[in-house]
């Protein structure tokens, strides 16, 4: 039942001793870490897309209260508060690059944004999960938003959960707006110590180690979602690709395809 109250008398506006009804309604809501799915007239949004007064959307935390006087006639009035919407995007920053001292340099992008109508405040991990034979030389934060410092602590070794993974806690992101962190690690590859996991990503999602798979999380009001990254080093004892021969009929080239034949000279008129 959406109903307040049922027949309540109030004084009218010359009465003695008039007193206004004043009604306080307290609301305990779950909030998603992400609003999606909005509809094209606003329905779901994050934000208020309405002036407040008459619009009854669903969206944000929209209010509609609704009087109804005795002869049947009603008046609405609506008012709404704006909630944030957080998401985490992670991506390799091109390729892993073979140093000359045969280490591995790994960059990796952290991108959290908020398209929602109000600020939110969020924290931020990440966490390196490297496949076996893999040692981290050093990991940095090397570029945070303006503003935001990275933790000292951050490692990115730490188990799950651990503090050593934690890069902000707190941070404030406005409505509207996008935090992007780069990470810089150096690695290298023991290949004695190597196994199916040094060569190979896990599956996303699993937090299986795996080549350098990385995991960035973010966590707001109570709520968290990840965002995985991850490319393999090369591996040295691989067998090496099939030599690349050009076919004499076509010109292309081809893995092992085509003949060693020499090319055709033109016919003699």
């Amino acid at each position: 039942d959406q109903r307040i109250t049922t027949g309540a008398t109030i004084g009218g506006l010359d009465d003695d001793g008039y007193v206004p009804h004043v009604y306080e309604v307290r609301v305990l809501a779950s909030v998603p870490l992400l609003l999606g799915d909005v509809e094209q007239d606003g329905t779901g949004s994050p934000s208020c897309t309405e002036a407040p007064g008459s619009t009854q959307l669903d969206q944000a935390f929209n209010n509609a209260a609704v009087l109804t006087d005795e002869l049947g006639g009603t008046q609405v009035d609506t008012d709404c508060a704006p909630v944030p919407s957080i998401d985490i995007v992670k991506s390799l920053d091109g390729a892993p690059v073979q140093q000359p001292d045969g280490s591995w340099l790994v960059l990796y992008t952290i991108t959290v944004s908020n398209d929602g109508g109000a600020d939110g405040l969020y924290d931020l991990t990440d966490r390196l999960r490297y496949g076996a034979g893999i040692t981290v030389r050093s990991a940095t934060v090397t570029s945070t938003p303006t503003g935001v410092a990275a933790s000292s602590g951050w490692t990115g070794q730490g188990a799950d959960g651990a503090a050593e993974n934690v890069i902000v806690a707190g941070a404030t992101l406005p409505a509207g707006a996008t935090h992007t962190y780069t990470v810089q690690v150096r690695a290298e590859v023991d290949t004695d110590a190597a196994d199916d996991t040094t060569f190979s990503c896990p599956e996303p999602g699993s937090g299986e180690p795996g080549g350098f798979a990385n995991t960035a999380g973010v966590a707001h009001n109570g709520l968290g979602d990840s965002a995985d990254a991850c490319a393999a080093p090369e591996n040295p004892a691989a067998p090496p690709a099939p030599p690349t021969v050009d076919d004499p009929d076509t010109g292309a080239g081809g893995a092992g395809q085509g003949t060693n034949r020499p090319p055709r000279c033109p016919a003699r008129v």
